[in-house]
């Protein structure tokens, strides 16, 4: 069973392009993939496709069809987002999946991941723009110390203390590990 890397998604494009975009993620409903459309390997949106096409609809309600937006969601990736979007499994099955680069430039979106995968204690930031610009970032996961009863939690940069809540305890208050201030 694979680590899993999570966080979220930050898609910039029209209403069109963002769906297309947001289709290339494994849903949990059937099929969990759509005939003909090369997807993300190993990367997952837990929720029904039906059900994120309306929060889109939502977003975009009342707005010209040419009008930008940002629109975000929170995929899981095995392992990394980067062996899942950016190199490994889109290599070793061009047929069906798809690069995040291909896909920013077939969609015309720009992107922002940001994950953190607690296992190997790293995060990841991936961005890459409609016109193919395309970079990636990993770093080390930080330590947060719960204040409550003194157990260690990761944090990415993308995190704040404020949003953590402690899985021993329940507890939410937190501050930087002294090796990580």
């Amino acid at each position: 069973m694979p680590n899993w890397a999570y966080g979220h998604t930050d898609i910039t494009g029209t209403k069109a392009a963002i769906l297309s975009f947001v289709n290339r993620y494994i849903f949990p409903d059937e099929p969990t993939t759509i005939d003909g459309v090369k997807y993300f390997a190993r990367s997952f949106l837990h929720v029904d496709r039906e059900e994120i096409k309306a929060e889109i609809e939502e977003a975009f309600r009342g707005v010209p069809q040419d009008e930008e937006r940002e629109f975000r969601i929170y995929p899981d990736y095995a392992w990394s987002a980067s062996t899942c979007v950016e190199s490994g499994y889109p290599e070793h099955w061009p047929d069906t999946c798809i690069t995040l680069q291909d896909a920013c430039l077939e969609d015309q979106v720009d992107v922002s991941i940001h994950t953190k995968e607690e296992g190997m204690w790293f995060e990841e930031y991936i961005w890459c723009f409609r016109t193919g610009e395309f970079g990636s970032e990993s770093s080390d996961l930080k330590t947060a110390v719960c204040k409550d009863c003194g157990n260690t939690q990761a944090i990415a940069s993308f995190e704040e203390l404020d949003d953590l809540v402690c899985c021993e305890c329940s507890g939410s208050n937190f501050e930087m590990a002294k090796e990580d201030q």
